[in-house]
C-alpha cells in the first residue's frame, strides 16, 4: 500500500503470524476437548457465547473512540488509556453481575453454571487488554502486540491441554480462556506501567460519564452492523427452520471469516491508526494511502471471492458433509459480499478518521430498518435465497453510501485501477473457460488467477512497494 514508510507489510505479517499461532492451538485443543468430552466442549460453546456479548457490552466501542481521541489530542495518549480502562472495568463489573444473575435465574447445573462464568469472565477480560492493543496501534507497535498475543496464547491454550491430558473436570479447563487472558492483560499493560508518565489515575465519575457518551455512538454502530448482518437468521429460522439456518450458516462462516480476517488484520489494526493520525496532520499523504489501499483491496476481493466461488462445491462438502448442498450454491451468491465488505469498511474506517461517526451510524441505523423489511418481504417466500438477497442488498446500499462519501472526500476509487482489475479478472476467465476442458481442474483454476498475481507484480514494481 503506501509504501515502505509506515511498514504496513512488516504489521500485517506480524500480526496475521499471531492470529495463527493463536488459532491453531485453538483449533487443537477444540478439536481434542469434542473428541474426549463431547458435553463439556456444549457447554463451552455455550459459554463463550456469552462471553461474546459481555467483551461487546465491556468494549462499548471505546477502541475506535480511543484511536479517534487519540489522533486529536495525542499528547494524552496514557491518561487516555487509564481513563478507558477503568469505563470498560466498571462496564465489565456490571456485566458480570448481570451474567451471574441469568445464570442463577436460568437454573443451570452447579457444573455448567461455574463453566458459564468462567469463560465469560476470560473473555470478558479480553476488553481490558485491548485498550492496550489500541495504544500500541496507534503507536505502530504492532510487533509488541503480537508477542503479547502469541505468549498468552501459548500459556492459555497450554495449560488447557495439560488439563485436558491430566482429565480435571470442566470448571478447571475452563480456567484456560482466564489464563490467557490475564496474562495478555498483563504482557501489555506492564510496559505502559513502567513509563515514568504512565501512573494510573482514577477518572471521576464526570470524565467516567464523558468517556460513556463519547463511546455510546461507536458501541451503537458496532451493534446496528451486527443486527443487519444477523436479522435474517430470525425470519429464516421461522421461515425454514434450524435446517434452513445450518445451511445458510455453514457458508456464512467461510464468507464472513474470510473477509473480517483481512478487515481485523489489515484495517482494524493497521491502517485506521494511521488514517486518524495522517487525516489530522497530513491530509494528502493520507489521501495518497487511503487510495493505495483501495487499489491494493481490488485484486485482493477478487482472489478470495475466486476461490470461494470455484471452491465452493469441495470446500462446504470437506467441511460441512454432503448434506449441505444448498450452502454450496448459496456461497457463489455470498462471495458478492467479500468485496462489499473489505469496501464499505474501509470507507467507515475513513468516517470515523474524519469525526463522521454519526454520519456513519445513522447509515448503519437505516441499514438495519432496510434489512429488517427487505426480509420480512424476501424471506417467507422463498427463505435461502431471500435471505441472501436481503443481506447483499442492505450491504449494497450501505457500502453505497459510506463509499459515496469516502469517494466525494477522498477521491478513492480511481479508474485506472478498476479497468486494470477487471481487465486481469476478464483474462483469468479466459484461461479457465480454455483450460477446464483439459480435464485438469486445478491446473484450470491455477492458471486463471494468474493475471492478477502479474497485475499485483505490476504495480508493485511501478511503484516500489505492494500492499
Amino acid at each position: 500500500m503506501s509504501g515502505p514508510r509506515h511498514g504496513i507489510l512488516e504489521r500485517i505479517g506480524l500480526l496475521a503470524g499471531a492470529h495463527a499461532f493463536r488459532e491453531i492451538l485453538q483449533a487443537v485443543f477444540l478439536i481434542v476437548l469434542a473428541r474426549r468430552q463431547m458435553i463439556t466442549y456444549g457447554q463451552f460453546m455455550l459459554a463463550m457465547g456469552f462471553g461474546q456479548i459481555l467483551l461487546m457490552f465491556a468494549e462499548f466501542g471505546l477502541n475506535k473512540h480511543t484511536i479517534c481521541r487519540l489522533a486529536h489530542r495525542p499528547d494524552t495518549e496514557t491518561g487516555l488509556v487509564w481513563q478507558v480502562t477503568a469505563v470498560k472495568s466498571l462496564l465489565l463489573a456490571l456485566g458480570g453481575g448481570a451474567t451471574f444473575l441469568f445464570v442463577l435465574v436460568q437454573s443451570y447445573g452447579l457444573s455448567l453454571g461455574t463453566v458459564i462464568l468462567l469463560l465469560s469472565a476470560g473473555v470478558g477480560f479480553d476488553a481490558l487488554t485491548s485498550t492496550f492493543y489500541a495504544l500500541y496501534q496507534w503507536r505502530g507497535d504492532q510487533r509488541r502486540e503480537a508477542a503479547v498475543r502469541s505468549v498468552a496464547a501459548a500459556a492459555g491454550f497450554g495449560y488447557g491441554l495439560a488439563a485436558l491430558a491430566l482429565g480435571l473436570p470442566p470448571a478447571a479447563l475452563a480456567l484456560y480462556k482466564l489464563v490467557e487472558s490475564l496474562a495478555a492483560l498483563a504482557g501489555a499493560m506492564l510496559p505502559i506501567l513502567r513509563s515514568s508518565q504512565a501512573r494510573p489515575l482514577l477518572p471521576g465519575p464526570s470524565a467516567i460519564g464523558a468517556t460513556l457518551r463519547d463511546g455510546l455512538v461507536f458501541a451503537l454502530i458496532e451493534l446496528a452492523a451486527i443486527l443487519y448482518n444477523k436479522a435474517n437468521l430470525f425470519f429464516l429460522q421461522r421461515a425454514a427452520g434450524p435446517g434452513g439456518v445450518a445451511q445458510y450458516s455453514a457458508t456464512w462462516q467461510i464468507v464472513d471469516g474470510a473477509t473480517n480476517l483481512v478487515c481485523g488484520l489489515l484495517l482494524a489494526r493497521t491502517l485506521f491508526p494511521l488514517f486518524a493520525r495522517l487525516l489530522g496532520t497530513d491530509f494528502a499523504a493520507a489521501r495518497d494511502l487511503a487510495r493505495d489501499t483501495a487499489r491494493w483491496l481490488l485484486p485482493v476481493a477478487a482472489c478470495l471471492m475466486y476461490g470461494l466461488a470455484i471452491e465452493s462445491d469441495r470446500l462446504i462438502p470437506l467441511l460441512y458433509g454432503g448434506e449441505y448442498a444448498d450452502a454450496a450454491w448459496m456461497q457463489r451468491w455470498l462471495i458478492i459480499s467479500v468485496a462489499i465488505g473489505l469496501f464499505h469498511n474501509l470507507a467507515a474506517y475513513l468516517m470515523l478518521s474524519l469525526g463522521r461517526q454519526a454520519l456513519l451510524l445513522g447509515i448503519c441505523a437505516a441499514g438495519l430498518v432496510l434489512n429488517i423489511a427487505l426480509c420480512a418481504l424476501w424471506i417467507p417466500g422463498r427463505p435461502l435465497a431471500g435471505s441472501i438477497a436481503a443481506l447483499l442488498a442492505t450491504k449494497g446500499a450501505v457500502a453505497l453510501c459510506t463509499l459515496g462519501y469516502a469517494q466525494r472526500r477522498l477521491g478513492l476509487l480511481r479508474l485506472r485501477p478498476l479497468a486494470e482489475t477487471g481487465a486481469a479478472a476478464l483474462a483469468g476467465a479466459v484461461l479457465l473457460f480454455v483450460l477446464r476442458p483439459l480435464g485438469v481442474r486445478l491446473v484450470a483454476e491455477s492458471a486463471a488467477l494468474l493475471p492478477m498475481l502479474a497485475l499485483m507484480l505490476r504495480w508493485k514494481r511501478r511503484t516500489g512497494h505492494g500492499a
